[in-house]
């Protein structure tokens, strides 16, 4: 008898994605470069005053890089929408930069963005001098979706292009935004992938069609609309292997599956308008049911405020509201973690501010900063929950700075600001 010989799956070959670095660039030293980062950051209504994020020390660093390279830097950023409260001018973050790039970062207020004044001192620039503009969401360009040729033409890029000799896109967590500053100059100026872009863009690539198999996602969180997209995209292209749902979307792959939940979850998420989506989680499951995980035990908190755990059998009739995975459920996802060759994940597998439902979310972060994979983390609560059991972040290998771009990325999209690098390299080679 013949040995079987297992069938070879063909996957769908991943585009490849060619965008100019900023190591491409030999000599920056006079230039004028223009740096778009992202510093959009949450601010106290009262006072203005503005928090420190992961993105804003990042970003620092490409800034900070830049000068000292002896250009002229000038930094794009925005902060808010425009119409909200906290689309505030740029001020404070001016400050927050100075310090965290150990030298004066020149601002002036202005509501027009590009006024004779500013082009005027973006003119009078030297050599290693930063300057940050006002925030470009004051302009009605960054809030409309346009083609880079059409952006090309708008205020601010006819503003700042004939100045800039160098442009540079470091702001990832917003490259799934079609704005004039996200866009604008890749068909007039020489556009690269700043260190930050480029780590995320790498990132992102090595876990969608580049990844080494087997690939799991782990998906939780309270936002499903996303996750099921992600969900099909990388099912139908055969980019995982393995998905093991918990939190909302865990939820409603049980209930896709004929499962009962108690009334008030039903009523909850129906209140949420989630139901609506059951019939394409039903159809995902029919067609990769041996891929999709779903939790089989839970746990809740009793009258003395103990965590109790339970089977699915018993999750119908369960008069106390669960927010979190069981051990058991928690223990077969480590195990599929430690079998993978690479991981993602976004979203805690549970309630993890609250003690007792800490336990999901912690047992999987674990599996995945111990296991041999390549592993990605993206979400600010994922990121939030591996600060708060010290987890040290150099065991994972990739922390994303994004959620929406990821995300956006790992569906298949092509991001508007990949797009127009994509467009520069092609028009400018590698020359600046």
């Amino acid at each position: 008898m013949r040995p079987y010989n297992k069938p070879e799956i063909v996957r769908p070959k991943p585009k490849i994605i060619k965008v100019m670095s900023l190591t491409d660039v030999r000599d920056l030293r006079g230039k004028t470069v223009f740096v778009r980062v992202d510093l959009n950051s949450p601010t106290d209504p009262k006072t203005g005053k503005v928090d420190l994020n992961p993105r804003f020390t990042a970003h620092a660093e490409t800034v900070k890089l830049l000068a000292q390279k002896g250009a002229k830097v000038v930094v794009l950023a925005h902060q808010g929408r425009k119409g909200d409260e906290d689309c505030i001018s740029l001020g404070g973050h001016a400050r927050i930069l100075s310090k965290l790039i150990g030298k004066k970062v020149l601002f002036k207020t202005d509501a027009k963005v590009v006024s004779p004044a500013t082009i005027k001192a973006i003119r009078g620039l030297k050599p290693g001098q930063v300057m940050l503009l006002d925030n470009v969401r004051f302009l009605d360009d960054e809030a409309v979706q346009r083609t880079a040729q059409e952006h090309a033409n708008s205020e601010l890029v006819r503003a700042l292009a004939p100045l800039a000799q160098v442009f540079v896109q470091d702001a990832w967590s917003n490259a799934h935004r079609a704005h004039a500053s996200m866009v604008g100059f890749a068909t007039l100026v020489p556009s690269y992938a700043g260190p930050v872009f480029e780590r995320e863009l790498a990132a992102a690539q090595k876990a969608s069609g580049h990844a080494d198999h087997p690939v799991t996602y782990v998906l939780g969180g309270s936002k499903p609309e996303d996750v099921i997209k992600l969900m099909q995209y990388s099912l139908e292209n055969m980019v995982v292997d393995k998905i093991l749902t918990s939190g909302v979307i865990g939820e409603m792959c049980l209930i896709a599956r004929g499962n009962q939940l108690p009334a008030a979850k039903m009523e909850e998420l129906k209140a949420a308008g989630f139901m609506h989506q059951l019939l394409a989680l039903r159809d995902l499951i029919h067609l990769h049911n041996d891929k999709i995980e779903t939790p089989f035990d839970f746990a809740y908190i009793d009258e003395s405020g103990k965590r109790c755990e339970f089977l699915l059998t018993s999750l119908a009739g369960s008069p106390n509201p669960v927010y979190d995975i069981g051990t058991k459920t928690a223990r077969k996802y480590a195990k599929a973690c430690n079998n993978s060759k690479t991981v993602f994940m976004k979203g805690p597998c549970g309630k993890y501010e609250q003690e007792a439902f800490q336990h999901g979310t912690k047992t999987v972060l674990e599996a995945i900063a111990n296991c041999k994979a390549y592993t990605l983390i993206g979400g600010g609560h994922t990121l939030t929950a591996l600060e708060k059991f010290n987890i040290p972040k150099e065991k994972i290998s990739f922390i994303s700075l994004a959620g929406g771009a990821l995300l956006e990325f790992l569906q298949g999209n092509t991001l508007p600001a990949v797009a127009a690098l994509e467009l520069s390299a092609k028009k400018f080679g590698k020359k600046a």
